[in-house]
């Protein structure tokens, strides 16, 4: 029994030691391929990680910038057509991070579904206000689409 839990000892360490130190096998004079190739999977996973990590910091940062203009919405300090063009902005940046809200929201355009973007947000803030109240800001920023829609051939057209 106690050579078996020696032995166990001993592999422990040395995977252990393999897992810590990536030139271990090597400085012991061996050479085990799968070794190398669970090492490069773990540098590989670890990469992935930090990927992952990246967007996730991104992805917060533009869910409390939107937050935020919405706020700016609400408070008619920005106008609409305004607040649309600050998430299509958010939305492709950065590159390698985009929302992809053109496959999320209906539209002829990026700015019509930039906007029903815009508008869904404004609903989750809303929900929280009295109903009748609710309904009139959301009311009033759908009328605004349509009239812009209307008046300029089903297009939106963001200020720059």
């Amino acid at each position: 029994m106690a050579i078996r839990l020696s032995a166990l000892g001993v592999v422990l360490i040395a995977l252990v030691a393999v897992w810590t130190q990536p030139d271990f096998l090597d400085r012991c004079g061996l050479n085990l391929a799968f070794l190398s190739e669970l090492r490069e999977q773990r540098v590989r996973a670890g990469q992935r990680r930090d990927v992952l990590d990246r967007h996730a910091e991104v992805i917060k940062a533009r869910i409390c910038a939107k937050q935020k203009v919405v706020h700016e919405l609400l408070a008619g300090r920005i106008a609409f057509l305004q607040a649309a063009r600050q998430f299509k902005d958010l939305n492709e940046t950065p590159i390698t991070c985009q929302d992809n809200y053109r496959s999320r929201f209906p539209g002829r355009s990026d700015g019509e579904k930039v906007c029903r973007q815009v508008l869904a947000w404004l609903d989750l803030d809303l929900a929280g206000l009295p109903p009748d109240q609710g309904k009139a800001l959301s009311h009033r920023y759908e009328q605004e689409l349509r009239e812009h829609l209307e008046s300029h051939d089903g297009v939106v057209v963001l200020p720059e």
